[in-house]
Formats: C-alpha cells, structure tokens, sequence
C-alpha cells in the first residue's frame, strides 16, 4: 500500500459538543427567548387576522357574513391571475 492509501484508513475524531441540560440555561437566553416570543405574536397575529378576514365577505356596516365569494372572484378576474 502506497502512503496515500495508509493516511485515508486512519480513522478521524471529531470532539463532541458538550450536552447542556435546560437547568443551565444562562441568564441571556430568557431574553432572547422572550424576545422570539414577542416577535413571533407580533409577525404571526397580524397574518392571522389578514388570512381570516379574507373570508368575511360583507360589507363594512353589515352583519358578518363568512364565505369564499372573495377568493373565488380573485381567481376568476382574468387581470388578477397574470398579476
């Protein structure tokens, strides 16, 4: 065997990651958890809200009236689509 193939067959290690157990959560990861909570209610609520009044299909001033009429002319408007 050549000195090439000698040095592919040793075998590598890699050091392992040290396993932290929640207990060791530092102080600076409550905030940062904290902060992914705030900024996931804030992005998340708002898109929410937007997909489900998609579905309200009455008038402002008019009691509420849930339906699809909306998507429906959405898809069905030749102009819409190509948009």
């Amino acid at each position: 065997m050549s000195e090439k193939s000698q040095a592919i067959r040793q075998p590598v290690e890699f050091e392992r990651a040290a396993f932290r157990s929640p207990r060791s959560m530092h102080l600076p990861s409550l905030p940062v958890a904290l902060l992914i909570v705030v900024v996931g209610f804030l992005v998340l609520t708002p898109l929410f809200l937007m997909i489900l009044n998609s579905f309200q299909t009455a008038r402002p001033g008019q009691p509420i009236v849930w339906g699809v009429e909306g998507w429906v002319k959405a898809f069905s408007t030749p102009g819409i689509v190509k948009a």
